[in-house]
């Protein structure tokens, strides 16, 4: 284990004799509805008259949920208004180029024929780390992001304790590389594919975390934001 992988287990560990609850924030994916995700933080941090009952002690995320689940790693529970300001300018500042760019010497067209993914994310990687580096306490939370192993197909987990703080933004595009689009992101001696091809939301790495700082699981707490599109009352498949 990393030294501040092992620093980060130790810190939250401490929590578990000091707890009554334990909150969870699910995130899902829904590409660049991951602003509404953070909207949501936001609105939750500004207008709540209990702020506190959204202090989440774990936060888990896959795809654009674990984009932003990376973004408030580095804030405590308490730090609500500053991680939700944090995530919504940094979703305000974003531009295409900031995220991808048409392969080298070649068009959309023959990226897609002859790439990986039609689209090259090194942008959003280096884009990632850059933002990350901003936080060099590390963790100050417990933190799950998921991706598909293109390898086994097993959906694999990232977390403070496996993965240290300084590859976090790798972890994150590996839970967002969407297939055909991106390519796949080479981590841990494995390819990753976005996460959503598997599960589009990780309830079960909330639970697995909150049972670490409480004794029961009727001292969870979960909320859950689901980026899925509004179906039509009226359409029957």
């Amino acid at each position: 284990m990393t030294k501040i992988a092992a620093l980060a287990q130790i810190a939250t560990s401490a929590l578990a004799a000091e707890q009554e609850y334990c909150r969870a924030l699910v995130l899902s994916g829904g590409a660049n509805m991951g602003a509404w995700e953070a909207g949501i933080l936001w609105g939750l941090a500004e207008y709540s008259e209990t702020k506190s009952d959204y202090y989440y002690d774990v936060t888990t995320g896959i795809s654009a949920g674990a984009i932003n689940t990376a973004g408030i790693a580095g804030f405590s529970p308490e730090e609500l208004t500053e991680s939700a300001q944090f995530l919504s300018d940094t979703w305000s500042s974003l531009y295409n180029k900031l995220i991808w760019q048409l392969w080298s010497g070649e068009g959309f067209i023959k990226g897609c024929l002859t790439e990986h993914g039609c689209l090259d994310d090194s942008p959003a990687l280096a884009f990632l780390d850059g933002v990350l580096k901003g936080f060099p306490e590390g963790y100050k939370r417990r933190v799950t992001l998921a991706s598909g192993n293109v390898n086994n197909g097993e959906f694999t987990t990232f977390d403070q304790t496996n993965t240290d703080f300084s590859e976090l933004h790798q972890a994150a595009l590996a839970s967002g590389s969407i297939p055909g689009v991106f390519p796949p992101q080479l981590f841990k001696n494995a390819a990753f594919m976005d996460g959503g091809t598997i599960y589009d939301v990780n309830v079960i790495s909330a639970v697995e975390q909150c049972m670490e700082i409480v004794d029961d699981e009727s001292k969870i707490i979960i909320d859950i934001a689901i980026c899925s599109p509004e179906k039509d009352p009226s359409y029957v498949p």
